[in-house]
């Protein structure tokens, strides 16, 4: 059973992409949902598994981007556009955030795409 605060959450980067606001720490997130940022921290670290909030909101990021650049009209669009875009500050942390989940750069992913396409 998931906890309202866990809900909440999950509604907010889900539909409100509250992942792609900029700056975006624990502390505007918690403000947002009126609660504290050590309820919240309890939440995506003990409720919702996740290493730490950067991991959290990093993971939506990337996730934002690999599904736009599923889709013909982003095939153009520079991936630090996409990266800003998603919430990323620069190419460097999307770059390795991404080559950890997904095993290859954007560019290479992309590559891949458009190869499959």
């Amino acid at each position: 059973q998931i906890s309202p605060l866990a809900k909440k959450v999950l509604a907010l980067m889900e539909q409100d992409r509250a992942y792609a606001s900029d700056p975006l720490t624990i502390k505007t997130l918690a403000d947002r949902l009126r609660t504290q940022p050590y309820l919240l921290r309890q939440v995506i670290n003990g409720e919702l598994g996740y290493r730490n909030f950067n991991a959290f909101v990093n993971l939506y990021r990337i996730k934002e981007v690999a599904h736009r650049l599923e889709q013909a009209e982003y095939h153009n669009t520079p991936l630090l556009t996409l990266a800003l875009d998603a919430g990323f500050r620069s190419l460097a942390p999307f770059n390795r955030t991404f080559k950890d989940h997904f095993g290859v750069t954007p560019s290479e992913y992309r590559h891949t795409l458009q190869e499959s396409n």
